[in-house]
This record gives C-alpha cells, structure tokens and sequence, in this order.
C-alpha cells in the first residue's frame, strides 16, 4: 500500500511539473502550429494517458492534427462531428469520458477496430465556442481519475486561450491603422486573455507554481503591451525598462540601463522580458537586489550579426548571489534555447554575479 501510495504521489508530482511547463510554453505560443505540437508533445506526461490526439474543427468535421500513442490513431484522417467522439464533446460543449469504448453507444465501433484504445477522455477546447477538442486515450476499460480529467480540461481550456490570444495580436497588428476605438477594444481583449491565463493557473496549480507562471505571464503581457503601441517590433530599452521597473521602487538607482535603441520581432521581445523578470525575481530573493547595498546593470548592443545583453550584478562586499543551477536557470536555458536560439553564460563571484545573453538578430 505504501509502495502504490508513493508511485501515485510521483505521478502526481511528474504531471504538475508538466503541466505548468504546458502552460508556461502556451503562454509563448506564437501561432496554432506551436500550441499543437506543444499539445503532442507535453498532453500525454501531464495526463498519465497511454495516447492523446489534437483535434480541430473545420466547418462539420473533426481533423486530426496529431497524436502521441503507443499505437496508431487516426492522424490526418477526419471525420463528420455527429460520427466522432471529438464532435460529440464539441456539439455539446463538455468533457466527455468513456471508461469502456465497446458498451458506449456514442463510440462509431468502425473506427476503433485495429486501435489499442479500451477508454478515453475529450475536453473541447474552448468550451463556450468549441474550435477543437484534446483526447486521451488508454489501452484498458477504465474510468479516468479526477485529477487526470481536471489535467486535460486545463491543458485543453490553456490551448484556447493561447489561440485567441494570438489572433488578437494578429487582428491588433492591422487595426493600428484603424480607429484608436477598435484598437482600444482589441487591447483589452488581449489584456483579457492573458489574465484569463493568469486565472487559470491560480484555480489549477499548487500555489507557488500558480505564483511563478502568473509573473511569467505578466512578464510575456508587458512585452506584448509594447509591441502594441510600437505597431511591430520591440525596443530593448523599453522592453527592460518595463520589465525591471517593478524591482526599483521610487527610483532608488540601484538599476541602470544603458545600450543603443535596438528592435526585436515579438517573438524574441516576450522571450527576453521573461528572462528578464526571471532574473531580476532571483536577484530580489538572494541576489543584488536583496541587499541595500545591492546594484544591477544591464547593458545591450548589436555584435555582428548577434543581439548581446550582459547582466551584471554586486552585492555590496556580501557573499549572496543567485543560484544559476536552480530551476529558475534550468526554465531560462530552455526559454534561451527554444525561444531565442542563443546561448547564455552565468559567472558566480563572492560579491556578485554576471550573466551574459547572445541571440542572433532578426
């Protein structure tokens, strides 16, 4: 009993920390291409499931974008949505859950024979206009548990709100020519959007994840904020300006700034303010900005064909500094890598330390 209590515990631990990997990658998601290969590649870890398939919807049929199993599903195929399980759980607007396909009348046998699924849960994704829908299916008759529905429901809930964030953007991009009325109604959509991402964390995840991914995605809002009134690209300048104000209460000096105006495409500005933000929490809790006599610098310029930002901090004669083999150093190498395709480079001193970002310029 100890024994399945503590391998249950595991994979609750493993699907949490997955889950709020998910939604921190769709939070970034620049188009439906991203937030479905993020869906392929994370749903199945976070649920616990032997398969999950992303669906979406195209007028009357269900299409099967892609899949992640342990045996073949129905990628590439489609299907009318009176014919299809995913059709069922978007007509009607909820969760679907089937703990035994072969005595469930709403399961088109035809289509399950040669298939290893014996149960499955589908979640429309956005619920109150379905546009598709997240399946997870599993090799035996089983009822999936609370926590594995509530999962998928979250992941599926993530996905839509990450789609209608950037079709925001995309219809903010061509209204900056329009009426400052419809710009203004779009911005508050997207601000929206982004606190419905914020809400979503809190109500799901334990509360310091909830915590840590709502200062990421406020981080992402205040970069996407400037590309706003910017129409396009980003300044550096503003972008940390923006993103560091928060830690310098009453312009105490203690942060300087300095380089040359430099854009960045939205892509790259939202990664940066991240790491950014990252950064300057870090350096709050047991770095510079911990100490009175604490001072952070960051400086910004063009190397070539490479965008280089140097971070550095001193800690006033003390011996506190960040810890750059944390988890909040493992989450920056991934945004650096996955986001930006730079690199980054700490060093840890007794009275400071420096941290030096490259990316290439676009």
């Amino acid at each position: 009993m100890a024994e399945e209590q503590s391998r249950v515990g595991k994979t609750r631990m493993s699907g949490s920390k997955a889950l709020v990997g998910a939604l921190e990658r769709l939070a970034l998601a620049p188009d439906l291409d991203a937030v479905t290969e993020i869906l392929r590649s994370t749903c199945r870890q976070v649920v616990g499931a032997d398969g999950i398939a992303v669906v979406m919807r195209d007028e009357d049929r269900c299409v099967y974008l892609e899949e992640d199993a342990v045996g073949p599903l129905w990628k590439g195929q489609s299907f009318l949505m009176e014919a299809c399980v995913s059709g069922w759980a978007m007509l009607n607007r909820r969760t679907v859950v089937i703990p035994d396909v072969a005595v469930d009348e709403r399961v088109p046998q035809e289509f399950y024979r040669g298939r290893f699924v014996r149960s499955l849960a589908i979640a429309p994704v956005r619920p109150d206009d379905p546009i598709g829908a997240l399946g997870a299916y599993w090799a035996r008759p089983r009822k999936p548990s609370a926590r594995e529905i509530g999962a998928l429901e979250t992941l599926a809930r993530a996905a839509g709100l990450a789609i209608d964030k950037q079709r925001l953007l995309n219809e903010l991009s061509r209204a900056l020519t329009e009426a400052a009325l419809a710009r203004d109604e779009l911005r508050q959509r997207l601000r929206n959007a982004m606190a419905a991402l914020g809400a979503l964390a809190t109500s799901e995840l334990p509360a310091e994840h909830a915590h840590q991914l709502n200062a990421r995605i406020a981080a992402i809002a205040r970069a996407q904020e400037l590309q706003q009134t910017s129409a396009g690209n980003v300044n550096i300048g503003a972008l940390a300006e923006a993103e560091l104000g928060a830690y310098e209460p009453g312009s105490s000096g203690r942060v300087a700034l300095s380089g040359h105006p430099i854009l960045v495409p939205p892509r790259q500005a939202a990664a940066v303010g991240i790491i950014l933000n990252e950064l300057a929490a870090e350096s709050l809790q047991r770095g510079a900005l911990s100490t009175p006599e604490g001072r952070l610098q960051l400086e910004w310029e063009v190397d070539g064909d490479h965008i280089v930002l140097e971070w550095r901090e001193t800690t006033g004669g003390g011996s506190v500094a960040p810890d750059p083999s944390g988890q909040v150093g493992g989450f920056i190498d991934r945004v650096v890598q996955s986001e930006l395709g730079g690199r980054i480079n700490r060093t840890v001193a007794p009275n400071g330390f420096t941290c030096s970002l490259e990316f290439p310029a676009q």
